[in-house]
């Protein structure tokens, strides 16, 4: 192994490096305690302030790989980080586009210890990422083996790091759909990419577009719009979806997307989407759960 895998960090919330996304949680379930890191912890704090998260099947298919490769690089070109969880197949083709940029630095969220970095096949990888200013992140002891369950666990962490999720490929039971619905449940848009209606490995994102749970996104420039960076002005307050999501919105009580979407006949990631442009205006607030508009 790289002796450069070998330097783990332990870092506690009373850090100053410490994810400021990763603090005052709503529900006790999600508290992260303790994060070790392989990487400059200095840069903990600052790569998940212009992310996104890229997740998929590991028995990708050549087209999932390339659109994974080529959304990640020219996310990375324009300055965004590339988060996933350095697993085989799409995971590793989002890192590797990343590292292939002339800017980017990419994130990979482990489930297990860092003493056990998962797969074994990625070592290299693992040692490129953390070379190019990256980080390896594990919210485990450093012994700790990889279980099914953490993979699930270290999935909400994908999301909560990241402005917005895209899920490239994943079949009916894949792990990337969880990605996608703890990214809906801290309120990050979700974007999926369509694949053939007769692949396996699509079937899991196109009932993800189906069901409203994702927008449907193609390149780049779709996923810089779902994300909604602070900076951009891509939100109007003049636009008549954000009108209608505040027209319902109370002033002094927190109501659910799920009441907004009652309320509006809107899907969940188009309020979701929205909800975050208003955040980002001061025209709406969250107390980690529901939405009401902003005291002004």
């Amino acid at each position: 192994m790289d002796k450069i895998l070998n330097n783990i960090e332990e870092v506690l919330p009373s850090d100053p490096h410490f994810p400021e996304v990763f603090l005052n949680l709503a529900d006790k379930a999600d508290e992260v305690k303790t994060i070790y890191c392989i990487g400059d912890i200095r840069n903990l704090n600052i790569l998940h302030k212009k992310a996104i998260s890229i997740v998929g099947s590991r028995n990708s298919t050549l087209y999932g790989e390339q659109m994974a490769y080529d959304l990640a690089n020219t996310l990375s070109d324009s300055g965004w980080s590339i988060i996933s969880g350095g697993a085989i197949g799409i995971d590793s083709w989002a890192h590797f586009g990343a590292l292939e940029s002339n800017i980017g630095k990419t994130v990979a969220f482990i489930a297990g210890g860092l003493k056990n970095l998962y797969p074994r096949s990625n070592i290299d990888l693992f040692a490129r990422i953390v070379k190019s200013g990256g980080l390896i992140i594990s919210e485990n002891f450093n012994e700790q083996t990889n279980q099914k369950h953490l993979f699930l666990l270290r999935n909400r962490l994908i999301a909560l790091y990241s402005q917005a999720a895209i899920v490239i490929e994943a079949a009916w039971r894949s792990g990337a759909l969880s990605t996608a619905a703890h990214a809906n449940r801290f309120f990050r848009p979700v974007g999926a990419l369509p694949g053939l209606a007769n692949c396996v490995t699509s079937a899991g994102t196109n009932e993800l577009i189906k069901t409203n749970q994702a927008s449907l996104v193609t390149s780049a420039d779709d996923i810089v719009e779902l994300a909604s960076p602070v900076g951009q002005s891509l939100f109007t307050a003049g636009d008549d979806i954000s009108q209608k999501i505040l027209s319902v919105l109370p002033k002094t009580v927190f109501i659910t997307v799920e009441k907004i979407a009652q309320k509006t006949n809107l899907s969940l990631n188009i309020i979701i989407s929205k909800l975050a442009r208003l955040e980002m205006s001061f025209l709406v607030e969250t107390d980690g759960l529901g939405w009401k508009k902003a005291n002004s």
